[in-house]
């Protein structure tokens, strides 16, 4: 059997970033498309003067939109894993 690992999903349409008036990143959102109709969400970032302004939740939407133009239908969330980790070193003396 010869089962193919070509994304489906463009990488530019998955992968945003959002740039402040100075050009810096404020936002950012990594996913990868890995195969049978999954997508994996491996980070998603706000800088701190920027979060509770809905530029996370707009990544996110963003991102929900392509999943269903593409018809994905699961996601990896590597989120929690890397929010773990992060609280697990800020919290180290």
């Amino acid at each position: 059997m010869n089962v193919s690992f070509k994304p489906k999903v463009s990488f530019a349409e998955i992968n945003k970033l959002i740039k402040d008036e100075d050009r810096n990143m404020i936002a950012e959102i990594n996913c990868f498309d890995y195969a049978w109709k999954c997508l994996y969400v491996g980070a998603l970032w706000v800088k701190e003067e920027y979060r509770k302004s809905g530029l996370g939740s707009k990544l996110l939407t963003d991102l929900e939109a392509v999943a269903r133009k593409y018809e994905v239908q699961s996601w990896k969330n590597g989120l929690l894993e890397s929010l773990v980790l992060i609280n697990s070193y800020t919290k180290m003396p």
